[in-house]
């Protein structure tokens, strides 16, 4: 759902799973795009640190974070 854009979609899907799998960062990494995606970018903010917090050198989290910090705005 995510690839095909539809993110509202893919945010209802993935908030059951990040909330049940604990030990991944994959779960809450895919809901941080979700909801970036839908402009939602503080809840993106805290699923990315949701995943760090999880794994703490996870290169693609830590990036996804620099890249809301960077981003102007509105």
């Amino acid at each position: 759902l995510l690839a095909s854009g539809r993110l509202g979609e893919a945010a209802l899907q993935l908030e059951p799973v990040a909330r049940r799998d604990r030990q991944r960062a994959a779960p809450r990494l895919n809901l941080g795009d979700a909801y970036a995606g839908l402009g939602r970018f503080a809840e993106a903010e805290a699923m990315y640190r949701a995943a760090l917090a999880v794994e703490p050198g996870n290169a693609a989290a830590q990036q996804k974070l620099e890249a809301l910090r960077l981003r102007p705005n509105d």
